[in-house]
């Protein structure tokens, strides 16, 4: 049975520390997490009673009322229905 011996220095070693060190702090983050969704129009957009039109991750039941779905967009042509 062949043993391998790994021999590092320590600056070697230290250095390899620092970078492990230093890319887990990279990897977590403090700041807090915000939702943040596309409101272009688009198909599947939901248009509301107050002739907006928004995105369906940016829809609230409780604050809205849907109107009609986005079916068809093309350049300045939107077309949906109602509900």
């Amino acid at each position: 049975m062949r043993i391998i011996e790994i021999v590092f220095d320590s600056g070697r070693l230290l250095m390899m520390i620092a970078v492990g060190i230093l890319t887990s702090i990279g990897v977590s983050s403090c700041e807090e997490h915000t939702d943040i969704y596309d409101n272009t129009i688009k198909v599947g957009s939901i248009l509301l009673s107050d002739n907006t039109i928004t995105a369906p991750a940016g829809f609230d039941t409780d604050s809205h009322q849907a109107a009609g779905i986005i079916f068809y967009v093309n350049k300045d042509t939107v077309l949906g229905v109602g509900l």
